[in-house]
């Protein structure tokens, strides 16, 4: 994927939600307004189409509280478009900065689009990982939630043979034995 050089036309800040997300768009003069966009694919894809229009042949940057999810998926391979994940944490010294400031969503956004607009020349634009680092990562993150649903699951049967069958700790406790203890409660006839 090219990053643009160009600097941006807008400076967008959102937003997210599962439902919609608010959006605040500043232009080169400065301008600013917010904006409400539904969370779908279609929505997504022709609001894009319609702030590169705005932009005038520039690339658009947006400021987003996220670096993975459906918004940043439907938003990380379109020319044009500069991607700036931030922190929580960053947006929220940020906010605490203006007196007065609450958190609130359309809050949120306008902050955001002047963060990104303040800092844009500090600010590196973030790039996504290739299609093999993306695919490590997702089955990392599988094996990860497998390997803890085992643990969960031993924990829940040692608790259960705590309470109603504590001898059999006694006898098979030890780390090594445990597959011995799982021979003999597979084995038919055996307890259970």
């Amino acid at each position: 994927m090219n990053q643009p050089t160009a600097q941006p036309g807008l400076f967008i800040g959102m937003d997210w939600a599962d439902q919609k997300h608010d959006i605040y768009v500043i232009d080169r003069q400065g301008k600013g307004s917010h904006q409400k966009l539904e969370h779908s694919a279609e929505s997504i894809d022709a609001w894009v189409g319609e702030m590169l229009k705005l932009a005038g042949g520039q690339p658009i940057a947006i400021m987003l509280e996220q670096s993975r999810g459906a918004l940043i998926y439907a938003l990380m391979f379109r020319e044009d478009v500069l991607l700036y994940p931030v922190n929580p944490k960053q947006l929220a010294r940020y906010r605490e900065s203006y007196p007065g400031s609450g958190k609130n969503d359309p809050t949120d956004a306008m902050y955001l689009s002047r963060m990104l607009r303040e800092r844009i020349a500090t600010l590196k634009a973030w790039r996504p990982d290739d299609e093999n680092t993306r695919l490590i990562a997702n089955l990392s993150q599988q094996r990860r939630k497998i390997v803890d649903g085992q643990t969960k699951l031993r924990q829940q049967l040692l608790a259960v043979l705590k309470s109603y069958f504590p001898v059999v700790l006694e006898l098979f406790g030890k780390q090594h034995q445990l597959p011995l203890l799982l021979s003999v409660l597979r084995r038919p006839g055996g307890p259970g």
